[in-house]
């Protein structure tokens, strides 16, 4: 199982995201391609960071359609961060499989 992640329009060109505004964006959980079929993807749970990792916050997701689910997302002031967001990401389907994701700054804040 695969997650990825879609920012949605940044508005940058660095693809970084404005702190302390609303932050919507799209995370696709997914399967390698297969001649089979596959289970569904059955859950989602996403956290935060704006501190490097010390401390997570918990996001709502909201599933959309074929293993993708949309966040929104509100991060302090810039000022108040470490200038850029860490996610975690655990994934499962209703064959039992589960994979864990976690990625350092993955993206910066302005």
């Amino acid at each position: 199982m695969f997650v990825g992640y879609d920012l949605g329009d940044t508005q940058a060109l660095d693809n970084s995201v404005q702190a302390g505004r609303r932050h919507t964006f799209d995370i696709d959980v997914s399967h390698a391609p297969s001649a089979g079929k596959l289970p569904a993807i059955a859950g989602l749970k996403l956290s935060y960071s704006t501190d490097d990792g010390q401390t997570w916050q918990n996001a709502k997701v909201k599933k959309g359609r074929d293993g993708v689910y949309t966040t929104t997302l509100t991060y302090p002031a810039l000022a108040r961060t470490k200038g850029a967001v860490s996610l975690k990401a655990e994934a499962w389907d209703d064959g039992g499989n589960k994979v864990e994701q976690s990625t350092a700054r993955a993206f910066t804040l302005r």
